[in-house]
């Protein structure tokens, strides 16, 4: 009797483990949602999608040309591969719009976590679409990386 509340017992844990495996690789394949290339989320997404797949030819040409940014600034930026972003809100206004994102990045302890940082990517409309100004995410400064 004792024998067949311990298999039970171990079932019922089996069951939970597989069904929490099943939601984590669910989730985790969920695929992203694309955003319309039309609106300026939509760029910004383009932006994050080359940076982080290190296209930085693709993410490069979503600048404005007119910015001090460069493909070597690009390349002389770091980050974690391993981020994760989000996109918190729009603003547009007459001069542009302003795209707020949070950056969760691993912290690299021995207990895996995350912390986070928000950044505004600023975006001006142009007859080409919107454009990234500025100075975007990964990027802190632009002008000083050399060839």
């Amino acid at each position: 009797m004792h024998e067949k509340k311990a298999n039970r017992f171990l079932a019922l844990v089996v069951g939970v483990i597989t069904a929490i495996a099943l939601v984590v690789v669910t989730v985790a394949n969920k695929p992203v949602k694309q955003i319309d290339r039309g609106k300026p989320e939509g760029v910004v997404q383009e932006y994050l999608t080359d940076v982080i797949a290190g296209d930085f030819d693709a993410a490069i040409k979503l600048l404005d040309p007119a910015a001090s940014c460069t493909i070597a600034d690009l390349d002389a930026s770091y980050f974690d591969r391993d981020v994760r972003i989000s996109l918190v809100k729009t603003t547009e206004n007459a001069n542009g719009a302003g795209v707020k994102i949070s950056v969760e990045i691993p912290n690299g302890g021995p207990i895996s976590g995350y912390y986070s940082e928000d950044h505004v990517i600023r975006l001006i409309k142009t007859a080409s679409g919107w454009r990234i100004t500025g100075i975007p995410w990964p990027m802190y400064s632009c002008g000083m990386a050399t060839q």
